[in-house]
């Protein structure tokens, strides 16, 4: 029973990694894109998350996005 639900977890994160590998994002993950940014859904898709004021560019620096 513990060796079948260990396969299954395993199992599971291939196939996550998989989804995100074919799309080109991991989910959870943050680019920056033009004057704004974008975050990976849970399918592997870029998403717009937001702008930056007028003026301001997106900077990513290490795992976060912040405007300057």
């Amino acid at each position: 029973m513990q060796l079948l639900a260990i396969v299954l977890a395993f199992a599971a994160t291939a196939l996550a990694a998989t989804i995100g590998a074919r799309d080109g994002c991991t989910p959870s993950a943050y680019q920056c894109a033009g004057d704004g940014w974008q975050v990976c859904d849970v399918s592997g898709t870029w998403q717009n998350a937001g702008s930056c004021g007028d003026g301001q560019s997106c900077q990513l620096q290490g795992p976060s996005i912040y405007c300057q």
